[in-house]
Formats: C-alpha cells, structure tokens, sequence
C-alpha cells in the first residue's frame, strides 16, 4: 500500500478533491436555489436530483394527447387525433407531459407547417389528482394560417 503524499503534494491533492466534492453538491444545488441566475424555468427538473421532486413524479402520471382540424375538400371541418407514439420518439412525449413549454411550441409549430390543410391543433394534458400537489390541466388550441401558428404566446 503507498503512503500519502508528503507536504505540499498532499496539500494539493486535498484541495482537488475537496474542490471537486464542492463543484458535485455545488451545481445540482444551484438549480433549486438559484433557478433565474442558472436561466431555468421554475419546472426544470432536468439537472436536479429527480428522486426528491414531487413535480417531477406526479408528472410522469400525466396523459398527452393531440388533435389536428383539417379543412375537408367539401369545405366543412374534420377533427383528426393524433398518434403521437407514431409522430414522436418517447422521450418527446416525455417532454410533453412535463408541459416544456419549448416543446410545446415546437410541436404545434411543426403540426401547422405539415400541412396547409390544418386550420387549427390542440395539445392536453391531463394529470391524476396527486395528493398535496396538484398539476395544472393544460388546454392549448393556436390557429394555423398560411403554415405557421398564429396569436399569443402559449401559456395554459
């Protein structure tokens, strides 16, 4: 077995690993102290230790789903449910039921531009009732004009 550094090698090492131990508790703290300074939104959990947030859980209970209205050729209007497990990979979904509001946007934007056709789409999201935490039920219906989404910024 070798034995410590001597002095001023074992003072240096101490300090590399005690920086090293600070930079590990350190950041992920940052995140719910500081979540303005680290230019999060306050539902960011992506950086934070998941296994102590309530939001976090109680979100992968939530179901996503969205709809497309289309114009038809005769004029009238036809609703059409999305398949989003056929539109997305999962982790998307995932991101859609923690309502990532650039996401969201990103998702709607890319539903209005594939088709000239679609006049309007929705996004819900519905979450169990949880116990002392309840999450916000989240209704989005932007209209398409000319392939792109149209009106205020998206907030449920």
């Amino acid at each position: 077995m070798a034995s410590p550094p001597p002095g001023r090698a074992r003072l240096i090492v101490s300090l590399v690993v005690l920086s090293w131990l600070l930079w590990q508790v350190t950041v992920p703290l940052a995140y719910y102290v500081a979540p303005d300074v680290m230019g999060l939104a306050p539902e960011e959990p992506r950086f934070r230790w998941r296994m102590f947030s309530q939001i976090w859980f109680s979100q992968r209970a939530c179901n996503v789903s969205a709809f497309e209205v289309r114009e038809a050729a005769t004029g009238s209007e036809a609703v059409r449910p999305l398949d989003l497990g056929q539109l997305l990979y999962s982790i998307w979904i995932e991101q859609l039921r923690e309502n990532r509001q650039a996401v969201v946007r990103k998702f709607l934007q890319s539903r209005c531009e594939s088709d000239p056709a679609v006049i309007q789409v929705e996004f819900m999201r519905t979450c169990p009732a949880a116990p002392g935490f309840p999450l916000p039920e989240v209704n989005l219906r932007p209209a398409c004009r000319a392939g792109r989404l149209e009106g205020a910024p998206l907030t449920p």
